[in-house]
């Protein structure tokens, strides 16, 4: 609505109660007193605050927010707001009187504005949830790091560090991001990352920080289905990690292709159950295109190993200095997906092939079996592998891998490791993984989505506690989260192929749509014109309560100095 016609509109409203008011004193059901004061307010609202607010707001440019709707909003939540509503609605008429006063105070813009601004956030929450702007401080960031990998690490983040904060700043101070987030959970950086990626450009960030990359000799890998895929998948475990509440469907939807199940609460014996309840087992292929009725039996105490082994092996520093690590096991709120385990052309990341394939104890156990050999000593299993194990302390941390201390009735060893994953996500993946004297493999992959939660912990433990950085983080994602393939499966002998859940066939109730079509309408998509309207109202009022309080302070100063 135009300016002259929300001053119409205000008018009227106030003529209105005025008149409501009238009624009342000449029943005798409201005091002299409470008939001036509810007059004036009425007056105020219809002359001087009226012009002023509107006025204010109508010149104010929408790229400015401070954060006080959504302290006033905290402020409604606590023990002493829930108290005052519920007096407002006891005594309505009380209410009515201190509502006249707010009016009267409202011809000072601080407080006009505020009052705008909370009124303006509570209708968003209305309409969105009020849980639903959870995670949106880390929701614009992009989840590539060029050269992350490479000898100049630190170059590399120092490099991508500036462009994220300008991003956030930039999403933030938007009512149009705003209000993208609250419906739908996705910024206007993920959306542009999402569209380039698809065009197959590289994605020119906003600072021109492209070119750095190239002097310094690192792939922006900024192009085609595969980045896509990793911004959307961004956004869904910052809604998990943030504990985000509100709508996701379009996020959701196009996390078909990554998550077999999709996220949920962790607790003891979780892995087990996700598997076991979800039919994620393998299934050998007894002819070519016909798989087995039955998956491969796999006993309830090597899921439990399992479990155990991801819940111990990634941690996460303490809050406190000097004390150890904290397991996700043992953290206060974690979080697990089922990750698809991305055999042939996954765009998700190709896990099957970065535990089954190409992690290095893989490729000694296949130089166990030539052609025509079925099966193997368990004694020159074991020898080989641990022998192997030893030789890769010397070499780079990724090429390592270490036999496990875990006896099994068959002579199978387990062993695990950790290594860059083929996902376009930042952060290595740690694998474990069970080798049979008759050459067949079964692994699983891990990983904590945790890479700016390890920026913020690595800071926080080598300051001793002096820069907060993880608690600071930890306030934003306070839920730790990890992505798990089902147990996977490979023969080196290539004589029994194992086919995963995924591969025969679209999970029930799971939609079959490529990628591109589904994450289309992430890149295309536009806020409603209610919640965009709120939004666009409450920056308005925060900067109108700004300008109130610059106002406010410049008085003060002339008093101070006798003017």
């Amino acid at each position: 609505m135009s300016m002259l016609t929300n001053m119409r509109n205000n008018v009227q409203s106030a003529f209105d109660r005025q008149q409501r008011e009238n009624e009342m004193y000449e029943k005798g059901d409201i005091n002299t007193f409470q008939y001036g004061l509810r007059g004036a307010a009425n007056v105020l609202d219809a002359t001087l605050g009226n012009v002023v607010g509107e006025a204010v707001s109508a010149v104010t440019p929408a790229s400015v927010e401070r954060g006080l709707g959504e302290a006033g909003r905290a402020l409604m939540n606590t023990s002493a707001g829930q108290y005052a509503s519920g007096l407002a609605q006891q005594y309505p008429e009380t209410a009515r009187d201190l509502g006249a006063a707010m009016s009267v105070a409202e011809s000072i813009p601080l407080v006009r504005g505020v009052n705008k601004a909370f009124r303006a956030g509570q209708a968003v929450d209305e309409m969105t949830g009020p849980m639903s702007g959870k995670g949106m401080l880390t929701a614009s960031a992009n989840n590539v790091i060029p050269g992350y990998y490479g000898p100049q690490r630190a170059g590399a983040v120092a490099t991508w560090l500036p462009n994220q904060m300008y991003n956030t700043t930039r999403d933030l101070l938007s009512p149009e991001s705003r209000a993208k987030y609250r419906e739908q959970g996705v910024t206007t950086t993920s959306q542009q990352i999402m569209g380039k990626a698809l065009a197959n450009s590289d994605i020119e960030d906003s600072l021109g920080y492209n070119k750095i990359y190239e002097y310094l000799g690192f792939d922006p890998k900024a192009k085609g289905l595969h980045r896509a895929e990793a911004a959307v998948q961004y956004a869904d475990r910052v809604h998990a990690g943030s504990a985000r509440v509100g709508k996701n469907d379009l996020i959701q939807e196009a996390m078909l292709k990554s998550d077999l199940v999709d996220y949920t609460r962790w607790y003891p014996g979780s892995y087990k159950d996700l598997i076991k309840t979800n039919k994620l087992k393998p299934y050998p292929m007894i002819a070519e295109g016909v798989r087995s009725k039955r998956p491969v039996s796999l006993p309830d105490s090597d899921l439990d190993f399992i479990e155990d082994h991801f819940g111990s092996v990634w941690t996460e520093p303490s809050a406190l200095p000097f004390k150890t690590d904290i397991p996700f096991s043992e953290a206060s709120r974690p979080v697990i997906a089922i990750k698809s385990a991305g055999k042939g052309g996954s765009k998700t990341g190709k896990h099957y092939k970065d535990v089954l394939i190409d992690a290095p104890f893989a490729k000694e156990v296949r130089r166990l079996f030539p052609e025509g050999t079925s099966q193997v000593s368990p004694s020159l299993l074991r020898d080989t592998l641990e022998a192997a194990s030893v030789a890769s302390r010397d070499l780079d941390k990724k090429y390592r891998f270490t036999v496990m201390n875990r006896p099994t009735t068959d002579g199978s060893i387990w062993v695990t490791g950790s290594r860059p994953g083929s996902a376009i996500t930042e952060g290595g993946i740690n694998y474990i993984a069970k080798v049979s004297p008759k050459g067949t493999i079964m692994g699983v992959m891990s990983d904590e989505h945790n890479l700016f939660e390890g920026f913020a912990g690595k800071a926080q433990k080598y300051t001793l506690g002096a820069v907060p950085a993880l608690s600071a983080m930890r306030y934003l994602l306070p839920q730790r989260f990890i992505a798990v393939t089902p147990p996977m499966m490979t023969d080196v002998k290539k004589g029994v192929k194992y086919i995963e859940r995924e591969s025969f066939g679209t999970p029930s109730g799971r939609s079959s749509k490529s990628t591109e079509e589904r994450i289309r309408p992430i890149i295309d998509y536009k806020p409603s014109s209610e919640v965009l309207e709120q939004e666009v109202r409450k920056q308005r009022g925060a900067q109108e309560a700004a300008v109130g309080a610059g106002l406010m302070s410049v008085t003060q100063g002339d008093e101070e100095k006798g003017r």
